[in-house]
């Protein structure tokens, strides 16, 4: 099985629906949730999320979309 480091870039593609690249986060994570692919962050990527979504949206909802995400 191969193994994917994603990083914080894709992961933003994702819950901010960034086009154009929204559609192949869909497909990554579809795979690592199928269990085709292994993904792997670093601890990092989480704080960089929580900094990034707090300042375009809010702490609660980046505490909980990386709660979701872990």
């Amino acid at each position: 099985m191969d193994s994917i480091f994603i990083d914080t870039d894709i992961i933003l593609d994702l819950i901010q629906k960034r086009e154009p690249y929204y559609n192949d986060a869909i497909r990554l994570f579809s795979l690592v949730e199928e269990k085709q692919v292994v993904g792997y962050v670093s601890p990092l990527i989480f704080a960089n999320l929580y900094y990034i979504l707090r300042k375009t949206d809010s702490k609660l909802f980046a505490i909980q979309t990386l709660v979701r995400l872990k």
